[in-house]
Parts: structure tokens; sequence; C-alpha cells
């Protein structure tokens, strides 16, 4: 009998996933990368300057999608403001928001795991 951590306390198995993703081989500026386990649940997190980290991410395979958003900043009453890309930005294709359609995939197998995820703009 296999013992997974998290069973005993009520919650499912998890982990936390990091890493890149990078667009058109750059570091994607500003995203959301989201985790579809097999099991129905989805955990996302924010992409900036091209890294990522994400909690409670089922153990298991993983459908991924990705998000490219404007960057966002702040001026000095902390209101937020365009980022240096929003004159320029551009969506990504609408396939990386499916899971279905996106092509990504990971397979989540431990408390710590480390990813590259490659998109393109067309």
């Amino acid at each position: 009998m296999a013992l997974m951590s998290g069973c005993g306390s009520g919650e499912l198995p998890s982990a936390v996933v990091s890493g890149e993703v990078h667009r058109d081989g750059k570091p994607l500026i500003s995203g959301l990368i989201s985790f579809h386990g097999e099991d129905g649940r989805v955990a996302s997190g924010a992409v900036e300057n091209g890294e990522f980290e994400v909690k409670k991410v089922a153990i298991g395979k993983n459908r991924v999608t990705v998000q490219a958003t404007p960057s966002v900043t702040t001026d000095a009453e902390g209101r937020p403001i365009p980022g240096p890309d929003a004159a320029t930005f551009v969506p990504l294709p609408a396939r990386y928001n499916d899971p279905a359609q996106s092509g990504l995939t990971t397979d989540v197998t431990s408390d710590t795991n480390s990813d590259t995820f490659e998109v393109t703009s067309s």
C-alpha cells in the first residue's frame, strides 16, 4: 500500500511546480499559467519575466495553459500603470488557453517539480 503526502489531512496530494515560460524563445514578460489535473483540479500562478511558481498542483499528469498579459507596474502612490510592453502587447493564440488544445503537459511526481514551457506567437 503506497502512502502519499496529504492523504491523512483530507487534502488531495499536490506539489509545487516552478520553472520558465518562453515565447518565441524569449522569457514571457507577464502572464498566467494554469495546471489542469486529470482529477479536475486547477492550480494557477503568475508568470513574471518568464518565471513562475505554482503551489497545490495535482500529482500526476496535468495539461497546461498559458495566457500572456500586458505587464503592469505602479506609480509612487501604488496605483497601477501600464508596463513597458503595453503599447506592443500581443496576446498568445487562443489554443494556449484551452487545456485540450495547448499541447502543453507535465507529469507532476513529487513535492517540487521544475519545467520549461515553450509557446509561439503564431
